[in-house]
This record gives C-alpha cells, structure tokens and sequence, in this order.
C-alpha cells in the first residue's frame, strides 16, 4: 500500500502543476502566428511537459499526484478553452494515477510512467471538441477574436479527421515526452526507485 498525500507532497504537486501550465500556455503562444503553429506550440508542449510531469511523478510517486494536477490544469485551462477542462482533467488524471502506480509493487516503472503520461495528455483533445460540434458558433468566436481569415484557415485545418489523427499522436507524443522526462530526471526516478 502507498502512502497518502503528505501537504508538503501536495505543495510539491501544486508547484509542478503551475510549472506545466504556464510551460504549456507559453507554448500555445505560437499558434497566434497561423493554426498550422498551433501544432508546433503544442509538440513543444507535451515534449517539456513530459520532462516537468515525469519529475512531479517521480518526487510524489503517489495515487493522487496526477488527479490534483489534471484538477489544477483544467481549473487553469477552463476559462480561455471549454468548462470540459476540468472534468476531463480529473479522469485523465485519474487514469494516469492507475496506470502509473499500477501492481502492489511501490516501484515505479518506466513504461507505466510514460503510458500513464501519455494517457493524461490526451486532455489536449477536449478544447477541439467543440469545433466538430457546435462548429458555426465556434469559429464565429474565433473570427470575433482573432479575425475571418484566421478563422476561416482554421475552420479549412481542423477536420474530423485531423483532429482524429492528431489524437493518436498527441498519444505517441505523450510517451516520446514521458520518455524524455525519465530520462532528463533519470535520477530523481532512481531515489524514487524506477524500474524498467
């Protein structure tokens, strides 16, 4: 059995949690320059969240570690994307928290550290959920903001089928970038006690 969530532990969490937000929306910061940015700020993204993600994991190796992340990160990510953030924050979060401390053992493993962080990124997903469904009324909001021919190259990029594909490598991505972040913090991950 692991032991709970100490409040320096949930500090810890906190901090790292801050750490991926403003990361991630720096990141983000590229996609003003055109959509087709949008994907290069957000490879970027997962690729350095992975290095700050894996650290947290390996300093608090708990269950509970992910879940108040995935809270934190949708509380932070709701107002300027979709209210969906923060639900889809805590079961990702969630679900990363048991892929990562699967088994009895109280070892963390590479493959479930990065399955589990792979599985978390796909919160990426949620804010183009509303471009397949409530479509005019989005990108209307994107020409108020942003300006038609922002919006209607935008409207031309994300197709069902993109946004399906980018799923899958958001995945992919997310284990390249849990990967890196073992790697980058290969030794927190050993006092944490890391196996492969």
């Amino acid at each position: 059995m692991k032991p709970r969530l100490t409040t320096r532990d949930l500090v810890s969490i906190a901090i790292f949690a801050v750490i991926f937000f403003v990361v991630f929306y720096a990141c983000g910061m590229i996609g003003f320059a055109g959509p087709a940015f949008m994907f290069v700020g957000w490879i970027l993204g997962i690729l350095l969240g992975g290095i700050i993600l894996m650290l947290s994991v390996a300093r608090v190796p708990k269950i509970g570690t992910m879940t108040i992340t995935g809270l934190l990160v949708g509380l932070g990510m709701s107002p300027g994307l979709t209210i969906w953030m923060i639900p889809a924050g805590i079961v990702l979060g969630f679900l990363s928290d048991i892929i990562t401390n699967a088994g009895r053992s109280t070892r963390l493993t590479m493959s479930r550290a990065m399955l589990g962080y792979a599985v978390f990124e796909l919160w990426m997903i949620v804010p183009l959920i509303p471009m397949l469904v409530n479509t005019d009324e989005y990108y209307a909001m994107i020409t108020e903001q942003m300006g038609a021919d922002y919006s209607n190259k935008m409207r031309e990029l994300f197709t069902p089928g993109l946004v399906a594909g980018w799923a899958v490598i958001v995945f992919l991505l997310g284990l390249a970038g849990g990967w890196l972040g073992i790697k980058v913090g290969r030794k927190h991950f050993q006092r944490a006690g890391l196996t492969k």
